[in-house]
């Protein structure tokens, strides 16, 4: 232009974006609303975590750094948004976690090996000789893959649904919504396998 201004032309899409932004977000929020009136609320309860329920259901959810320190509660933290995957946006000791009972390298078939184990069967989808290797998870698909792990391990349906919920709390806390892709897919683990 003459005066040396810009011409702008083309479509804006910052708008649209923010708008299936929202959308999302405000979708999560409801999911998470909808689990805590069942009963399902927030974090820093005080209970005796994955080792053993207490009559009120509930599980200890705190930072990676505050429960690895704890030793009220019996076993080792276990990060609800695996470290190796979510570490470029949930530093390692912000990560929350739970406690489960074991050491995945020594307690075969004990409930923090059998959470890996589960997390492993589902990173083995997309890793190398994998049937989707090459592509990610969304959030969705790996938020239910936590949900299965923590099944497998023996939580209540309570304390699964709150850990996935504080785990999706802190994705979206982190900048993650329910349609982005898990950010890395985590070196494998080569978990002990039990004699036979």
């Amino acid at each position: 232009m003459p005066d040396g201004s810009v011409a702008r032309t083309g479509t804006n899409y910052s708008g649209k974006f923010q708008g299936a932004h929202d959308t999302s977000k405000a979708s999560i929020q409801s999911r998470i609303s909808n689990l805590e009136s069942g009963g399902v609320k927030g974090t820093g309860n005080i209970g005796k975590g994955a080792s053993g329920a207490n009559e009120f259901d509930d599980i200890l959810i705190d930072s990676y750094k505050n429960l690895r320190k704890n030793k009220e509660i019996s076993g080792q933290a276990h990060h609800l948004n695996q470290d190796a995957a979510f570490r470029d946006y949930i530093p390692r000791n912000d990560g929350l976690s739970v406690k489960l009972e074991g050491n995945i390298f020594k307690d075969i078939d004990s409930p923090h090996y059998n959470a890996h184990k589960s997390l492993e069967d589902f990173w083995n989808i997309y890793r190398k000789n994998g049937d989707l290797a090459g592509l990610k998870p969304n959030l969705t698909d790996y938020n239910n893959a936590l949900r299965d792990s923590l099944i497998n391990v023996g939580l209540s349906e309570a304390q699964v649904n709150k850990a996935v919920s504080e785990a999706i709390k802190q994705q979206i806390n982190a900048g993650l919504l329910a349609d982005d892709f898990v950010p890395r897919i985590p070196g494998r683990i080569n978990l002990p396998k039990p004699k036979p």
